[in-house]
C-alpha cells in the first residue's frame, strides 16, 4: 500500500502498433458508408490566443498559421472548463461537464456508458488511436474508450502525486502518431486524438522558463502531423482540428489563479483552428459568433457521418449558430477551497459570472452592453445543468469506522462559508505554486506552499488532506501529518481523497479499520486503480492469496502500472512469495 516515491513512469507504445492493421474488414466495410477519410483532433493545454502570431501576438506559430490559412481560426473560442480533462471530455462527447460528468482532472473519469467520437467512429469502421501525452488524460480518465491503439503515459500516483502532470516530449508524441499512420493500409479511414501539455507545464514551472519554447515545440509537432497526413493522401479528405483546453490559468488582475479556478479571458478563451475538406471558402460562420468547445465535437462528428444523443454545439464548417449562450464551468467546490464555485457565460460581447448556488442577481463583467434579457436567457441555457451526483457512500458504515479510529465527523458547512478576499487570493496563489513545484519534483517547496494554503483557508480540503499526506510521507512530521489527515476526514467525511488518505495515514496503526474503509470506498469508486491496489494489499496481508490476485488484476485493468512498486511493496509479500505471482505478472504484462 505504501506507494511513496514520485516516479517518472516509462512511456511506451501500448500493445504494439500492429493492432492498427488487424481490422481491415472493418475498414473495408466503412468505405461504403461515406465520411471523411482521416479525422484528427489535436488538443493542447496552455495556449493563449492573444500571445500567438496567428492572432497578432509575438510568439511565432508558422505551422498553425499555415493550417489556418487553409481553413479558419478562432481566437476567442470558449473552453467548456479551464481544466484539461473536463475540456477534452467535452471535445470527445459534445457534452458540457455537467452532462458528461467529468468535472476535474483527478476525480471520477468519463462513465463507461458515455459514447464518444472514438466509440462511434470505430463502429463505422474507422481505425482509431489515442496519443495523450499527460497522465491526466490516460486510462484513469475514461476518455480512451473506442481507441484500438492507445499510446499513453503511466497513471498518476497516489495522494498529491495525482496532481503531478507527467508528460512526454511533444516531438515524441508526433513521431508515435506518424508511426501509427504509416502502419495503416492505404485508404483506411482513421480517427486519431493527440493531446499536448507542454505549454501549460511551462506556465506552471516555478523556474519560469520561456513558454515560447514549449509553444514552438508544439507548433513544430503540428507541422509534422499535418505533413504526415498530407503525404499519405486520402481520397475522401482529411479533417484536422486543433483546439485548446485551457489558456493561462495562472491568474491576472483580480482573477483567482489555479487550474479550474480562474474564469478570466486568459484562462477561458482558447484557440481553435480547423482545416476541413473543401478549404477555407467552405467555412462559413456568423460574424461575431463565439466558437465553443461542443462546436469542435459537432464539426468532427459531421465529418465522420455520426451523431450522439444530447450532444451540443454547431458545426464550424457549416452556417454559424446564431444567437446563443455559451459558458465555461469553473472548479472550486467548497471542499477544495473556501469560496463559492463560479460559472462564466458569454453572449456576444457580454461576459457573465454567477454564483454556483443562485442564478439570479448576476452582475456583468462586461466588455460591452449587456442585453436586457441576458439573465433570463442565461438561466434558460443553464437550466437542468447541475453537478453530476456524487458516488453514494455507505455513510453509516464510514461513520462507524471513523469513530473506531477515534475520528468524530464534524462536516464543514455545505454552504454559506466564505473567506476574506485577501486570504482567498493568497490561498489560490499558494495552491497554484504547489502544483508547479510538484510538477518539477520540488516536494519541499510544494509543502511550504500548501502551508500557505492552510493559513489562508484553514478548512480547505487540500490544506488538510494533501498537506497531511505530504507531512506523513515526507517524514517531516508524522504526528502532524496524521493530525491533519484526521481533521480532513472529520470535516469532509464524504470526500474520496480525505477518506483514502486517512486510510493510508492509519494503515500501520489501525490496519483493520483502514482496510475496511478502503473496501467501502471501492464500492462507490470501482474504477479507482489506487483503491483497487490497496484492497489487493489488504488481502495479501490477510493471506487471502486468491483475493489479492483478483484485486491486483482489477487494479491493473483500471490503469495501475507501477510495476516497480509491486515488486518491492512489503504489503504484497505473501502474494509475491506464492506460486501465483510469476504467472500473474506475465499475464498483466501482455
Amino acid at each position: 500500500m505504501r506507494k511513496i516515491s514520485v516516479l517518472l513512469l516509462t512511456i511506451a507504445v501500448c500493445g504494439g502498433l500492429p493492432l492498427a492493421c488487424r481490422s481491415s474488414e472493418r475498414s473495408k466495410g466503412a468505405e461504403s458508408l461515406g465520411g471523411t477519410g482521416a479525422i484528427v483532433l489535436i488538443t493542447v493545454d496552455g495556449l493563449v490566443p492573444s500571445e500567438l502570431s496567428l492572432f497578432g501576438g509575438s510568439i511565432p506559430v508558422p505551422h498553425l498559421a499555415r493550417l489556418a490559412s487553409e481553413g479558419r481560426a478562432w481566437g476567442d473560442a470558449w473552453t467548456a472548463c479551464p481544466m484539461p480533462r473536463p475540456a477534452a471530455a467535452t471535445y470527445l462527447t459534445g457534452l458540457v461537464p455537467e452532462r458528461h460528468g467529468v468535472i476535474d482532472d483527478v476525480g471520477p473519469g468519463l462513465p463507461d456508458s458515455a459514447p464518444t467520437l472514438a466509440t462511434a467512429l470505430a463502429e463505422r469502421g474507422y481505425e482509431t488511436a489515442a496519443f495523450p501525452d499527460s497522465v491526466l488524460l490516460g486510462r484513469n480518465s475514461g476518455l480512451l474508450k473506442g481507441f484500438s491503439v492507445v499510446d499513453e503515459p503511466g497513471p498518476a500516483g497516489m495522494g498529491w502525486e495525482r496532481w503531478v502532470i507527467r508528460a512526454r516530449d511533444a516531438g515524441e508524441t508526433a513521431a508515435h502518431f506518424r508511426d501509427w499512420l504509416a502502419s495503416l493500409r492505404p485508404g483506411a479511414r482513421c480517427f486519431a486524438w493527440l493531446h499536448f501539455s507542454g505549454p501549460l507545464l511551462a506556465r506552471m514551472d516555478p523556474n519560469k522558463p520561456p513558454v515560447e519554447n514549449a509553444i514552438g515545440e508544439f507548433d513544430r509537432s503540428v507541422g509534422a502531423i499535418v505533413q504526415a497526413l498530407d503525404a499519405r493522401g486520402q481520397a475522401s479528405g482529411i479533417a484536422v482540428v486543433v483546439a485548446g483546453t485551457v489558456g493561462d490559468p495562472g491568474g491576472g488582475g483580480e482573477e483567482l489563479p489555479g487550474l479550474g479556478f480562474s474564469l478570466g479571458d486568459r484562462a477561458v478563451e482558447v484557440p481553435v483552428v480547423a482545416r476541413l475538406p473543401g478549404g477555407s471558402g467552405e467555412l462559413a460562420w456568423t460574424e461575431g459568433a463565439v466558437a465553443w468547445a461542443p462546436d469542435v465535437f459537432a464539426t468532427l462528428a459531421r465529418q465522420g457521418g455520426i451523431s450522439l444523443p444530447g450532444a451540443e454545439g454547431s458545426d464550424l464548417g457549416a452556417s454559424g449558430p446564431g444567437e446563443r449562450i455559451v459558458f465555461s464551468r469553473s472548479w472550486a467546490p467548497l471542499a477544495q477551497m473556501g469560496w463559492p464555485a463560479l460559472r462564466g457565460a458569454r453572449l456576444g460581447e457580454a461576459c457573465r459570472i454567477e454564483g454556483f448556488e443562485g442564478r439570479s442577481g448576476m452582475t456583468g463583467k462586461g466588455r460591452g452592453a449587456v442585453p436586457a434579457d441576458v439573465d433570463a436567457r442565461l438561466a434558460a441555457a443553464l437550466s437542468g445543468l447541475a453537478d453530476p451526483p456524487a458516488p453514494r457512500l455507505d455513510e453509516e458504515a464510514i461513520g462507524r469506522i471513523l469513530r473506531e479510529m477515534g475520528v468524530e465527523p464534524q462536516p464543514a458547512p455545505a454552504s454559506g462559508r466564505s473567506v476574506e478576499a485577501a486570504n482567498r487570493r493568497a490561498a489560490a496563489e499558494a495552491l497554484w505554486r504547489s502544483r508547479g513545484s510538484l510538477q518539477k519534483g520540488l516536494a519541499r517547496e510544494a509543502l511550504i506552499a500548501l502551508g500557505e494554503v492552510f493559513r489562508g483557508d484553514p478548512q480547505a480540503r487540500v490544506a488538510l488532506s494533501d498537506g497531511g499526506l505530504f507531512l506523513l510521507l515526507g517524514g517531516e512530521s508524522v504526528a502532524k501529518g496524521r493530525e491533519l489527515l484526521r481533521e480532513g476526514a472529520a470535516r469532509y467525511p464524504r470526500s474520496l481523497d480525505s477518506l483514502h488518505w486517512l486510510a493510508h495515514g492509519e494503515w500501520q496503526v489501525r490496519q483493520g479499520p483502514a482496510a475496511r474503509l478502503v473496501e467501502i470506498l471501492v464500492e462507490a469508486h470501482p474504477r479507482d486503480p489506487d483503491l483497487l491496489y490497496d484492497v489487493a494489499c489488504a488481502r495479501s496481508l490477510a493471506n487471502d492469496l486468491p483475493g489479492a490476485e483478483g484485486w491486483l488484476r482489477r487494479a491493473f485493468a483500471a490503469g495501475y502500472s507501477n510495476w516497480e512498486h509491486v515488486t518491492v511493496d512489503p504489503d504484497l509479500r505473501a502474494l509475491r512469495e506464492s506460486p501465483r505471482f510469476a504467472p500473474l505478472m506475465r499475464e498483466l504484462s501482455r
